[in-house]
Parts: structure tokens; sequence; C-alpha cells
């Protein structure tokens, strides 16, 4: 998987841990620190909030007002080792909020004879993240990590603080879980995972979130109001 990763991104997963990098932003309030922990985790963050929010600039609202919370909370997060579960259970919550109401279904639409047949890609990909969801901690994390966001077992494992052989068993048994929950909701596990692509973070929205979250620039409307817990506001592009 570290074929997909970029020069920077390995030297970030190679770099310092959350502990450090929290307890130096706490005490500087540096934004290059901050950037750091913005580039660690932005996959997570942006992943879950892509796999909830079809209008991509719906999901970086969500993903700004995620990240303006450990700016605000760096030095309360106990322990630093949960931040990862933390980031990516506080993504979920924050692009839900942001999430329109579903259309009403067409009066004269046929009947379905089997779900399945219909089932969208985004569908798909919401039935396997709910399934994770529903995993114990110890193994929905690894899944998260190594399946959803593409992370090197190695890096995933030092994300989490645990050893490697640990790490490889809660993934192994998160996954053989995540298999008969999938199988039991008639979805085949293999097709299922093999849809999930780590989402692409773009340099721009890394640096406007530190602007926002480290530097003191004003959040749109939209970011506002989903990171002091209300509904979002409509997206405008740009």
């Amino acid at each position: 998987m570290s074929a997909h990763l970029k020069p920077r991104e390995l030297c970030e997963l190679a770099g310092p841990g959350d502990a450090d990098l929290l307890a130096r932003y706490t005490a500087t309030g540096d934004p290059d620190v901050f950037a750091s922990l913005v580039r660690r985790h932005a996959r997570t963050v942006l992943g879950a909030c892509r796999r909830v929010l079809a209008d991509a600039h719906a999901a970086e609202d969500a993903f700004q007002a995620t990240l303006i919370q450990p700016a605000r909370k760096a030095g309360g997060l106990r322990p630093p080792s949960a931040l990862p579960g933390w980031l990516y259970r506080t993504a979920r919550r924050t692009a839900l909020r942001h999430r329109p109401p579903p259309p009403p279904p067409p009066p004269d639409r046929p009947p379905v004879r089997d779900p399945l047949d219909v089932l969208t890609a985004r569908e798909l990909l919401a039935a396997v993240e709910a399934e994770i969801a529903r995993l114990p901690r110890a193994y929905r994390l690894p899944l998260v990590l190594c399946y959803l966001d593409g992370l090197p077992r190695d890096a995933a494992a030092d994300r989490l603080g645990v050893p490697p052989g640990v790490f490889r068993g809660r993934l192994d048994r998160g996954r053989e879980r995540l298999r008969a929950a999938l199988t039991r909701r008639g979805l085949a596990p293999a097709a299922a995972l093999g849809a999930f692509a780590p989402a692409p973070v773009a340099a721009d929205l890394v640096a406007r979130t530190v602007s926002v979250c480290a530097k003191g620039e004003r959040a749109s409307a939209a970011v506002a109001a989903l990171a002091a817990g209300r509904v979002g506001l409509p997206t405008t592009a740009g």
C-alpha cells in the first residue's frame, strides 16, 4: 500500500507522533506543527466525510469543521494516542449533520425485486462503513486505517501506538467480523472492501484548513456552524 503514498506523506507517517505534535502545538501554537497533524490525519478525516457526503464542497466543510476541534482542544486530548479514533468519529458525526435529507421517492416508482440490484456505489460504501462503525474500537480503527485510508500496516500500528503483531491480530479479527456482517447483509465482502479507495487530499485544502484552525482566518458560515455542533448551512463552490 505504500506505493500509493507520496514522499511527503511517507515522511509524515515516519515523523513525530501525535503526542509530540499535540504537545508542541499546545506549547507554541505553531501553525506548521498543526499542519503536520492535519497532513498526518487528512485521509482519515476527508475519507470519512466523503463517504457520507456526495457534494465535494460539503465534504471539505466537514473536514475543516472536524479539524477545528483538535486545534481548540489540543491540550485536553487524553490520551493523545486516541486522536485517530476521535477524529474518525468526529468526522462522521460532523458529516452526518451536514447531509441533506433524502428526496422523496417518485410516486410512480415501480416495485424493486431485489434491493441489491439497485444498490449504488455510495450506498455500498455506506453499508460497509456502517458495519465497521459497529465493531469494537480495537477492531474498528485497524480496518479504517488500512482499508479505508490505505495506510501500510506498520504505519497504522504506529499511528495507534500498538506493536505490529498486536495490530495484525486485531486487523485479522476485525476483518473476519466484518466479512461475517457483510455476508449476513447479502454483500460480497471482497467486492465491498475493494470499492474503497484512499481519499486524495489537495495541498490547497490542507493550507486553507491550517489558516482557519491555527492562523485565525475566519471560517465560512457552514464550517462555523458545523464546528459549533449545529446543522451545516448550504455550501457554495469556491
